[in-house]
Order: structure tokens, then C-alpha cells, then sequence
């Protein structure tokens, strides 16, 4: 499973807000994400920023919000020595186990396992 939550396209080819959006979601994946948050962040109607997002990024914005956490999870867990409950909270799930079953469902392998293999090959 692609994990990558980079929308399709260079960042020249994408309109401001939808760069907006996308740094936003990057330098904030610990907070509450929501598709109206984000829709008012684009300046734009729910529905239309819904339909324009996954369009350019062949996505839902939810499910772009998880890739982007399951990135950033697993280069956390490469790059850190913070532990998994510490990891879950930064990316914004109050529960380790909650976070333990997303992450397994992203990668195939649980969050311990994947830092123990020693293997990335993440954005």
C-alpha cells in the first residue's frame, strides 16, 4: 500500500490554496484535521474543495490527512527514539492502540515490527 500523501503533480502545476492545504496538513498532523477545517484553510465550499482535492490528488482529504500521519509515523519511528504512545499522541490519536491498528493497516506490520526491521522506503 502507497502511504506517499504527495498530490499528483509538482508543486508548480497545484493552485495556492491546495499548497496551503497541503503544508498545513504536513506541519500540523497532530491537530483535528477536519474537511471543513480544511475547506475554510482552501477558502473554498466544503463540497467543492472536496471535489477539487481529490481530484487533484486522486484522493479523498481524509484519507490524504491518514497517509500523511502513517508518513509521518513511520519516519518517527526511524528517526526517534520516542515511543509509540508518545508517536500516536504527536499525530493526534489519544489511543496507542488505535494508532497501532491504523498503522498496521497502512503498512502491514505493527508499529514495533517496523521499527525493529530497520526498513523505510518512505517519502
Amino acid at each position: 500500500d502507497d502511504v506517499s500523501a504527495a498530490p499528483a503533480g509538482g508543486p508548480e502545476t497545484q493552485p495556492a490554496w491546495m499548497l496551503r492545504v497541503t503544508g498545513h496538513i504536513e506541519a500540523h498532523p497532530g491537530e483535528k484535521l477536519t474537511v471543513e477545517r480544511l475547506a475554510r484553510l482552501a477558502g473554498l465550499s466544503r463540497a467543492h474543495f472536496v471535489r477539487q482535492f481529490s481530484r487533484l490528488t486522486g484522493t479523498s482529504p481524509a484519507d490524504y490527512v491518514f497517509r500523511a500521519r502513517m508518513a509521518r509515523a513511520a519516519r518517527l519511528l526511524q528517526a526517534s527514539q520516542l515511543s509509540i504512545a508518545e508517536i500516536a499522541h504527536s499525530l493526534g490519536f489519544a489511543d496507542p492502540n488505535y494508532f497501532a491498528k491504523a498503522f498496521r493497516r497502512a503498512f502491514e506490520v505493527s508499529p514495533t515490527e517496523f521499527r525493529q526491521s530497520g526498513l523505510f522506503a518512505g517519502p
